[in-house]
């Protein structure tokens, strides 16, 4: 059974302080994602033993290779074993926060219920991860206050670096242009 799945957590921190818990060692999530735990085998992929909340009889193991490791942006891993795929974390800045984004397109083992149920596990153990993430970076937080002064910095600073990035490219297509076009 093919699954696509996508679920998000806003979260009130700095894309730059999410990024390196979500990159450390894949073998390490079991520190902050709850139900997770792992292990390095010796062909150098992780196994990890994944069990959904409220069902600690329940595991599923899948291996996991980083595939890709984007700075500040997310992280890409191939999934094999009980959802064979790929998957990914990233990060989309708000005006007083990160969405953390967790997507997965997998194949899941087995068929009809435990098909199923794999794929409801599966999203069960990501969404206890985003919980898990939230929790961590705003257990101290009051509801209803205001950004941290530090994360509206940096946003100002992307949407700056953005907007000169945007005018360097129309300066660039403006000079490559043919002077005979341009009136």
């Amino acid at each position: 059974m093919r699954i696509e799945t996508w679920d998000a957590a806003f979260v009130r921190a700095r894309r730059k302080d999410i990024h390196p818990l979500i990159g450390l060692p894949v073998e390490d999530y079991g520190a902050w994602w709850p139900g997770l735990g792992g292990r390095v085998r010796p062909d150098g992929r992780v196994e990890l033993r994944l069990r959904p909340p409220g069902l600690w009889r329940r595991r599923h193991r899948v291996l996991v290779t980083v595939r890709k490791i984007r700075p500040n942006l997310g992280i890409d891993y191939t999934y094999d074993g009980d959802l064979r795929g790929e998957a990914e974390f990233f990060y989309v800045d708000e005006p007083a926060g990160v969405v953390v984004n967790y997507v997965v397109r997998a194949d899941v083992r087995g068929r009809g219920r435990l098909a199923r149920r794999l794929a409801r596990d599966h999203r069960a153990v990501g969404r206890a991860a985003l919980d898990a993430l939230k929790d961590h970076f705003e257990h101290g937080r009051i509801v209803g206050s205001e950004p941290d002064p530090a994360l509206l910095a940096d946003q100002r600073q992307a949407i700056a670096e953005f907007q000169a990035g945007v005018e360097a490219h129309a300066r660039k297509l403006a000079s490559a242009s043919d002077p005979d076009l341009v009136g």
